[in-house]
């Protein structure tokens, strides 16, 4: 959580954008995610775009600012999360932690509000400054049950061309969005090693399980999840297009051609090795690190074929952090199911 801000203030660069069903969605909204799988029903005005970035289940509307030059990103996101003891100590933590401690000037602390249908909620809305922009954000922190989750929805500092600040223009769309919020109860099923389930395999195709204390991320034909926000140590599992055929071989150069544009340096450690994961039919795997702003990765991938489609399974790790996830990445590959 310590970055969950900065998350939220890039999420429009990172968005994968996703095809979501729009049943039961309330007239004008559409759905975010599966609620069958998140446990909850998130829904946005038709103009808004989906999308997701990390556990963050999120979604943006753009606007060409003529004054400024450039597009602005207006954002809102739900992400689930570990109850703090006490909100408000965890609101400011998680402030003074981040890389905007010292910059955050507070117009509402602790409100009591409401998000759906949770058992209780509270509102912190501030401005801070971000590579030399201010945003102004409101987060709500709301319990359902034994769950805890934040909404937060950032704006750019600014006034649209219409003299309305972007939060100001937006704040009534964003009231439709946390009304209609509805927390369920949520089923959890796990695998054999006590792993949970986190892909529905009507959606994507496939079943993934991973340790219950990590932390999820889901769209249409890819799950994953991260050790934690200090750990960032992640797995994913992405169903491939079934209108592009390609070996094995000529699926991780691709992968490979696009990490050696966005990297410092690729150093391949082993390529094309047989593998097994699931119930897969035929998979080889491919190791090798790369590094980025100044970091060192080391990446362990998975390319599997079942029935017409493919799949590749991803863990990425710092280097350091490799190691010592290994044997619940191994019971994680073992237990997936096509």
């Amino acid at each position: 959580m310590k970055r969950i801000i900065l998350i939220i203030l890039t999420a429009a660069i990172m968005l994968a954008l996703v095809s979501c069903s729009g049943d039961g969605a309330p007239d004008g909204m559409k759905a975010v995610c599966d609620r069958e799988i998140t446990g909850y029903s998130f829904y946005i005005p038709d103009a808004w775009s989906v999308g997701e970035t990390g556990a963050v289940s999120a979604a943006y509307i753009m606007n060409f600012d003529s004054a400024l030059g450039r597009s602005v990103y207006t954002t809102v996101s739900l992400a689930e999360g570990k109850q703090p003891d006490d909100i408000g100590e965890y609101f400011r933590s998680c402030i003074e932690s981040s890389a905007f401690a010292g910059a955050v000037e507070m117009i509402t602390d602790g409100q009591t509000t409401t998000l759906g249908n949770s058992d209780s909620a509270v509102k912190y809305v501030y401005k801070l400054e971000y590579d030399s922009q201010k945003y102004s954000v409101m987060q709500i922190f709301a319990s359902y049950g034994e769950r805890f989750f934040t909404f937060t929805f950032t704006a750019l500092d600014a006034e649209k061309s219409d003299g309305v600040s972007y939060f100001d223009y937006y704040v009534e769309d964003v009231g439709k969005m946390t009304g209609n919020v509805v927390f369920y109860e949520k089923a959890s099923s796990s695998g054999a090693s006590g792993n949970v389930l986190i892909s529905d395999k009507r959606i994507c195709g496939f079943e993934l399980y991973v340790p219950e204390s990590w932390i999820p991320y889901i769209s249409e034909e890819m799950a994953g999840a991260y050790v934690s926000a200090d750990d960032r140590s992640n797995v994913s599992l992405i169903r491939l297009s079934s209108s592009k055929q390609m070996t094995f071989e000529e699926y991780y150069a691709e992968c490979k051609a696009g990490l050696m544009l966005s990297t410092s340096s690729f150093e391949e450690i082993s390529v094309g090795q047989q593998a097994t994961i699931g119930n897969a039919r035929s998979a080889q795997s491919f190791e090798y690190r790369y590094v980025y702003e100044g970091r060192t990765y080391r990446a362990y991938q998975i390319i599997c074929q079942d029935g017409s489609y493919g799949y590749s399974f991803l863990y990425t790790a710092l280097e350091e952090n490799y190691e010592s996830h290994l044997a619940e990445v191994s019971k994680i590959i073992n237990e997936v199911k096509f």
